[in-house]
């Protein structure tokens, strides 16, 4: 619970099938200018064949496209299903 990225370290970040929103700040942080993040993990969509997962530990539908155009991020690409979303994202400042 204690660790977080470095600020201003890495080129590219990755995070898949996590989702621990505490990190969002450190992790736009920790990318360089035009530097890339790339996300992808479960939205509520999941619930329909996992109903018991907790809610809170899943994406609302668009949520991860949302945070990156928020900070003002350029959004590459973006995929997107039933139970997923992925993005990848470019610092542009």
């Amino acid at each position: 619970d204690a660790w977080r990225p470095l600020a201003a370290n890495c080129d590219l970040l990755t995070c898949f099938n996590f989702l621990d929103r505490r990190l969002w700040p450190s992790l736009r942080a920790a990318v360089r200018p035009q530097g890339l993040i790339c996300f992808s993990t479960y939205h509520r969509g999941r619930l329909i064949e996992r109903p018991h997962t907790n809610p809170d530990h899943l994406l609302a539908p668009g949520e991860l496209a949302a945070l990156v155009t928020d900070w003002g991020w350029r959004l590459l690409a973006r995929q997107h299903n039933e139970r997923s979303e992925a993005v990848l994202a470019q610092r542009t400042v």
